[in-house]
C-alpha cells in the first residue's frame, strides 16, 4: 500500500510539471524594436523654358535699333553644381552672326542677344532694354576674342581686354592692341568677336584678310 501511494504521488507530480510547462509555452512573447533604413537618390536634373523675343516693327530706312526682352527660366534640383546657361547663335547664323530669316524668302535680318552678367536665384533678371554695363572684372568679364577658328592664336593672342571698365550701355569702345604676324608667308584671317568669358559669344564678327 505504501508503494502504491508513492507511485501515485510521483505520477501526480509529473502531471503537474507538464501542466506548468504548457502554461509557460502559452505565455505572451516579448517585444523588440529595430530601425529600418530608408533612402533615395535625387537625380540631378534641370528644366528650361523660354518666352519669345519679339522686336516689333522695324524700319529698315531709319535703321534705328530695337530693344526688347525675352525670358529663360531654368530650374534645377537642389545643390546642383557645374551649371552653365548660354545662348546659341540660332538656326540661321552666319560666321557667328545671329540672323532672322523671312518665313518664305531668303532675306535675313541681323540681331543680337545679351545676357545679364549675374542673376539671383528666384529673382527676375534685368532686361537688356535697361542696359548692361560691360566690365573686365568678375567671373565672366567682357572681352574681344579671336575667331576663324574660334580661340586661335594665329596673331599671338586670342583675348583682348576692354580698353576701360565699365563701358556703359550705348557707349563706344576702341580696342588697341599689338598682334604678332604669323611666321609663315601667306594670307590669314584677322577675325574678332565680343564675348562674355565662360558664358557666350555675341554680336557680329569682324573679319579682314591680311597677307
Amino acid at each position: 500500500m505504501k508503494t502504491t501511494l508513492n507511485t501515485v504521488s510521483k505520477v501526480l507530480a509529473a502531471t503537474a510539471l507538464v501542466a506548468i510547462a504548457g502554461l509557460a509555452q502559452a505565455a505572451p512573447a516579448g517585444t523588440a524594436t529595430a530601425n529600418i533604413s530608408v533612402s533615395t537618390t535625387i537625380i540631378p536634373k534641370c528644366t528650361i523654358t523660354t518666352t519669345p523675343v519679339a522686336f516689333g516693327d522695324f524700319d529698315p530706312f531709319t535703321g534705328v535699333d530695337l530693344t526688347t526682352a525675352g525670358t529663360v527660366v531654368v530650374g534645377c534640383t537642389k545643390a546642383s553644381t557645374g551649371l552653365w546657361v548660354g545662348l546659341g547663335d540660332g538656326a540661321n547664323a552666319v560666321s557667328g552672326q545671329r540672323k532672322m530669316k523671312h518665313a518664305t524668302l531668303a532675306d535675313t535680318l541681323n540681331y543680337a542677344l545679351v545676357m545679364p552678367t549675374a542673376v539671383t536665384p528666384g529673382a527676375a533678371c534685368p532686361a537688356f532694354a535697361s542696359g548692361t554695363a560691360w566690365t573686365n572684372t568678375g567671373a565672366i568679364p567682357y572681352k574681344l576674342g579671336s575667331q576663324s577658328p574660334q580661340d586661335n592664336t594665329t596673331w599671338g593672342l586670342n583675348r583682348v581686354a576692354l580698353p576701360s571698365s565699365p563701358i556703359n550701355a550705348g557707349a563706344n569702345a576702341v580696342f588697341t592692341f599689338t598682334a604678332t604676324a604669323p611666321t609663315n608667308i601667306g594670307t590669314y584671317a584677322f577675325s574678332w568677336r565680343m564675348l562674355q568669358e565662360s558664358a557666350t559669344w555675341f554680336g557680329s564678327t569682324f573679319t579682314t584678310n591680311i597677307t
